[in-house]
């Protein structure tokens, strides 16, 4: 596990081997707060914990095919517009890319839970959520610019607010899932109030 990280590179290229070890996992705070816009992280990678590229300049994310855990907050508050998820990741953490510029997301069904505030306050126009997921937490997609989502047969609990502040137009659901109307979104924005009215349809 790579623990700490002294250089001031803005471009960061994490080795496979580090002394003959395998890296494969980025532990807490690693790459806090150091200013990286390029990251290449190593492909034997299989954990990244909390908060580990918290407060960069990212703009651009591809995670490794073998992780399969992503850390609370561990990409929060960059400026990532492109995000590839690998086929099978397993936990994304609360916070872990909110705060950023994200256009499109696809969640991979091997993801069980989609935490509190995952991608909250993103740019998000395109959402693709895979069979097998299902839980979404609260706010996980707020603030974004979501206007037509379908959640998948196997989501059993919306949480409360899922997608607040998003111009939706169209939640389309499995006629067994109960949803609060908290759920659906009544406000474009927080700071820019304008009424939405949501139709919920629901599939076979």
């Amino acid at each position: 596990e790579i623990r700490r990280y002294i250089g001031v590179s803005k471009e960061v290229r994490i080795p496979n081997e580090i002394a003959g070890i395998r890296v494969v996992s980025i532990g807490k705070q690693t790459f806090y707060k150091k200013g990286i816009k390029v990251l290449t992280l190593p492909t034997g990678l299989k954990v990244i914990k909390d908060e580990a590229f918290e407060f960069n300049e990212l703009e651009e994310v591809n995670i490794p095919k073998l992780v399969k855990v992503i850390g609370n907050r561990s990409f929060a508050n960059n400026n990532i517009e492109v995000l590839t998820l690998p086929d099978h990741v397993k936990s994304l953490g609360k916070w872990c890319f909110a705060m950023n510029k994200i256009k499109a997301v696809k969640i991979p069904g091997t993801v069980k839970e989609i935490s509190y505030c995952s991608f909250y306050c993103n740019k998000l126009e395109e959402l693709e959520i895979e069979s097998g997921v299902v839980k979404i937490g609260s706010y996980a997609f707020g603030n974004n610019l979501l206007k037509e989502v379908r959640i998948p047969r196997s989501i059993k609990e919306l949480e409360g607010k899922t997608f607040m502040y998003n111009p939706l137009e169209r939640l389309t659901i499995h006629k067994s899932l109960i949803i609060d109307l908290d759920t659906s979104t009544k406000t474009k924005t927080e700071t820019e109030p304008e009424h939405v009215e949501t139709k919920i349809e629901y599939y076979e």
